[in-house]
């Protein structure tokens, strides 16, 4: 072992202990014999909580209050596809889990390691395979006592694949016994598919491990890195912000009055729709907060300070763009909640208002770290209050929210597209279960074509258990084939969408 606690071996290549490469080889064989061709269920979650294994058994001693609270956020990520079938935002759990799962190796706490993080993790992947065969293959040659062992196996399947065909060939009974026990259904073409899984998962794994402390290639002395020699003056940074402060004061004081005025202001202004007034300026509006968030983190790197005072009066002009951005990002949403009143609510949208949610709740966090004048906590606590978003946007069941409002405005409005309600999938099936019998025909036989009649235990997940249990009732083919007079009465275009 080195100085800084890499394992190496002779060829000075880091180098596993041989449980570590075991259980790493295990994992992800057990990844490739479960994922591929099942739908995302219990197996996916089973294969990261066997990942989280193999890295806590790498190095038990680096688990502190900060990795636990990153690694149990991303465990409860990687849970979601027990529970939640829509691709889209499983795929966003499982980047996040995978995100955090990085910033636990590396125990990220400042903002330059947060960043860094999936950097430090991704340049390990190229010492993965010496890392872990290096473990399992023999270095010198295979001991003397392993030797018969190995070869009384292989003569023994010989045997046994000479035998056990002629005996198949001989007896049906008997060949349908070894069929079902021995020899299970093999499907060739997942193959490729399963090799992918396998290789993903041995490197993800092991890079994992690698970017740890313990088993770090590098030190970690080019994390104190100088300051950079060119900052800006104060007259520099004073302009501006107060400038730009200026400018948002004033966006802020004509928005107002249309974010309060609503409906009238859409209908009072000549040629003005909800389409238009929503798309003319929300995404502007949205990418403004994000610009925002860039330039309190320039001004705080880059601003030279002299004294407390230029330090209080940079906290002054930032808290203060904060406090109009929040403005700015109510006025995104009421446009965005007017374009929602009047064409109904797709999963782009309630995404979109989950990500003002989340930036509003970013920019409270920067107010509150000025107001302290502690910032050290700022970094950690935001990338914990974006995992716990991510994972609250899961469990609300985004698709569900969406099937139940576009319900709700039917049976006040009369207005739906079924089109779009039957393209959300199992997550939205209770939901649109509360459709009148004509319609629900519609909206969940398509839904219902596409289930399958039972996951096997790998695959298995909660959502879709729910949906064939509402589909089961004969909500879902209530007809065998749906009435199309139900749709000559339903005054509903097709949703816009933004």
């Amino acid at each position: 072992m080195s100085e800084r606690g890499v394992l190496l071996d002779g060829a000075d290549r880091p180098r596993a202990p041989r449980r570590v490469a075991l259980a790493v080889a295990a994992v992800a064989l057990f990844a490739a014999l479960t994922v591929p061709g099942i739908p995302a269920g219990l197996g996916l979650t089973l294969v990261a909580f066997g990942v989280a294994g193999a890295v806590v058994l790498a190095d038990p001693t680096a688990l502190d209050r900060v990795t636990l609270v990153y690694a149990g956020l991303a465990l409860a990520l990687a849970a979601m596809p027990v529970i939640r079938a829509s691709e889209w935002v499983l795929a966003l759990d499982l980047l996040a889990a995978t995100g955090l799962a990085a910033l636990a190796v590396v125990r990220a706490l400042a903002w330059r390691e947060i960043f860094r993080a999936p950097v430090t993790v991704a340049g390990k992947v190229w010492h993965v395979v010496g890392f872990v065969s290096t473990s399992l293959l023999p270095r010198r040659g295979v001991p003397r006592r392993l030797g018969p062992v190995l070869r009384g196996a292989a003569l023994s399947c010989l045997l046994l694949l000479v035998f056990g065909t002629l005996f198949a060939t001989a007896d049906r009974a008997f060949a349908r016994i070894v069929s079902d026990l021995l020899l299970p259904n093999v499907d060739l073409g997942l193959l490729p598919a399963r090799l992918v899984v396998f290789g993903a998962t041995l490197i993800g794994s092991g890079a994992l491990i690698l970017a740890g402390r313990r088993y770090a290639l590098v030190t970690d002395g080019d994390a104190n890195v100088s300051e950079p020699t060119r900052r800006l003056g104060r007259t520099e940074w004073l302009t501006a912000l107060t400038l730009l402060d200026l400018l948002f004061a004033g966006f802020v004081l004509i928005q107002v009055t249309v974010l309060f005025a609503g409906h009238r202001y859409v209908l009072a202004t000549e040629g003005v729709t909800y389409a238009e007034y929503a798309r003319q300026g929300f995404f502007q509006l949205l990418t403004v907060g994000g610009l925002t968030l860039a330039v309190i983190a320039a001004a705080v790197r880059w601003a030279r300070r002299e004294g407390s005072r230029d330090t209080m009066l940079l906290r002054l002009l930032l808290g203060t763009l904060s406090l109009l951005t929040l403005v700015i990002l109510a006025s995104a949403l009421r446009r965005l909640t007017l374009y929602e009143d009047a064409y109904g609510l797709t999963s782009l949208r309630f995404s979109v208002h989950a990500t003002i949610l989340w930036m509003a709740g970013i920019f409270v966090l920067l107010l509150v770290a000025g107001a302290t004048m502690r910032t050290s906590w700022l970094p950690r606590v935001a990338v914990i209050f974006t995992a716990l978003g991510i994972l609250l946007f899961s469990l609300v069941n985004p698709d569900g929210v969406v099937a139940e409002h576009n319900v709700r405005r039917f049976q006040e409005t009369g207005m739906l597209d079924l089109g779009y309600a039957s393209s959300l999938g199992v997550d939205a099936v209770p939901a649109l279960a509360a459709l009148p019998p004509e319609l629900r025909c519609w909206a969940l036989n398509p839904i219902a074509t596409g289930l399958t009649s039972s996951d096997p235990l790998l695959g298995w997940n909660l959502a879709r258990t729910r949906a064939r249990s509402v589909l089961s009732g004969g909500v879902g083919a209530a007809a065998p084939r749906c009435d199309p007079r139900a749709l000559q009465h339903l005054p509903s275009g097709p949703l816009e969408v933004i």
